[in-house]
Parts: C-alpha cells; sequence; structure tokens
C-alpha cells in the first residue's frame, strides 16, 4: 500500500485500506481459529517491521534512541487504522455526495423546471385571455381564411366563400 502511495496511486490505495486490517475486521467476529491465525500474522508482520527498523539503526539511517518495537506497534495500530479511517471517509464522502446529488442538486433541477412550467402555463393563460379580451373588443373572429390556414379575421377581410358558407360579402 505505501509503494502504491509514493507512486500517485494513493486515493486508489487509501480507497481500500489495509487488506489485513480489512480480513481482521470482516473475519474476526465469525471465526475464533481464524481471528487466532490473523493475529499472529498481525504479531509476524510486528516482528519483521521492528526487524526492519533495528538494521536501519545499526546501518545508522535511524536515530539509536528510537524505540524499535513502539514504532513497529505505532505502525501496525496507529497507521493502519488511519489509513482505515481515511478509506471509510472516502467511502462516506462519496455516499454523502451522492445524496447530495440526488436530492439537492436534482430537487433543484426539478424545482426550477416546475416554477417554469407553472410560470410559462400562466403567463400563456394569461396572453390567451388578453387575446380574446382584445379579439372580442375589436369585433375580431377566429375563422379559416383563403387558403385554408386560421387565422383571425374581422369585417371586410377577404374569406373564401366555400370553407365558410353565408361569408362572402360580409
Amino acid at each position: 500500500m505505501a509503494d502504491g502511495i509514493a507512486h500517485g496511486r494513493g486515493i486508489e490505495e487509501i480507497k481500500l485500506g489495509c487488506p489485513l486490517n480489512n480480513l481482521m475486521q470482516e473475519m474476526s467476529p465469525l471465526d475464533e481459529r481464524f481471528k487466532e491465525r490473523l493475529n499472529a500474522i498481525l504479531a509476524d508482520w510486528g516482528d519483521i517491521v521492528e526487524d526492519a527498523l533495528r538494521r536501519d539503526q545499526t546501518a545508522g539511517v535511524l536515530r539509536p534512541d528510537v524505540d524499535c518495537r513502539a514504532a513497529a506497534w505505532f505502525d501496525a495500530n496507529i497507521i493502519d487504522g488511519v489509513v482505515n479511517l481515511a478509506a471509510a471517509l472516502v467511502v462516506f464522502s462519496s455516499w454523502l455526495s451522492g445524496l447530495f446529488d440526488s436530492y439537492v442538486v436534482d430537487g433543484l433541477v426539478n424545482l426550477a423546471s416546475n416554477v417554469t412550467l407553472n410560470f410559462g402555463g400562466r403567463l400563456r393563460r394569461l396572453g390567451l385571455g388578453l387575446g380574446l379580451g382584445l379579439r372580442l373588443r375589436l369585433g375580431l373572429r377566429r375563422r379559416r381564411c383563403a387558403g385554408g390556414r386560421g387565422g383571425v379575421v374581422g369585417p371586410g377581410a377577404q374569406r373564401d366563400p366555400q370553407l365558410l358558407p353565408g361569408a362572402a360579402g360580409v
């Protein structure tokens, strides 16, 4: 995992967490013998890290006053815990982002569309109402004009006598 983080695959590695720790958390409650074996692997891992730190002390890479056993314990318990916490936070933030998108963003989009639809419908009804009132005041009626298209015609307008019987000469 540390190698993946060092090579720029950090968030993908962190999102998965520590495989051993994940296995311990998922399987330990289910099988006591499996839990004991996993604890033995974790203890071996701690011993391996402690031995590596002691070699680094001997080589002069690590200060001599560092407690290698405590540093190995810190690595196995605290560092892995922080990595698994980071994984849980990444998963949680992804879930929270999905909820925000589903309810807040989609809700606002739906609200905007409903307001626009409602306002447009009211505006259309208002326009039709004003148009009807204007046509009534001016004595205009909606009829079929010559050429077969509908339109508003008033007194003295050209009408097709075949389309509107009795309309000729009005």
